[in-house]
């Protein structure tokens, strides 16, 4: 039987039993970690091993609207859409290099809870997806415009 801690967001997940189980009980909304709303789980499941490997927050209708308003606030107030196309290729081009600085322990994520294998993780679910938001951080280039 699996024992169940918290591991915390952020840190390696803890060994509970035969497999490492990442246990999040927060959700990521309008910039911050927030409790849900309601108090049930999706057990994330390896295809694998058919092992739990995760527990994540099942989010509520209500967190679905909390999470719709914070991003429609975000839009019409924040800094988003008063930033120059440059500024905002600038930050997609940190979103491709942080993906790429991360490949291999989202790869390993990827293939622990999907089960996909390492190679596909790795190129077609980690490398290309940097590689689309490098091309739009590129197209964002004054040169273009």
């Amino acid at each position: 039987m699996v024992s169940m801690r918290r591991a915390p967001i952020g840190r390696p997940p803890i060994q509970g039993g035969s497999v490492a189980i990442r246990d999040y009980d927060r959700l990521f909304i309008g910039g911050d970690w927030v409790a849900p709303e309601g108090t049930d789980v999706i057990e994330v499941i390896s295809p694998s091993t058919e092992e739990v490997v995760g527990r994540v927050p099942d989010g509520t209708e209500a967190d679905i609207d909390k999470a719709v308003a914070a991003a429609r606030t975000a839009f019409d107030r924040g800094p988003w859409p008063r930033m120059s196309p440059a500024e905002r290729g600038a930050i997609v081009g940190k979103v491709a290099a942080q993906l790429q600085a991360e490949m291999g322990d989202m790869a390993a994520i990827i293939t622990e809870e999907m089960g996909s294998p390492i190679t596909f993780s790795t190129m077609g679910q980690v490398l290309a997806p940097s590689m689309v938001f490098n091309y739009y951080a590129d197209l964002a280039n004054p040169r273009y415009w």
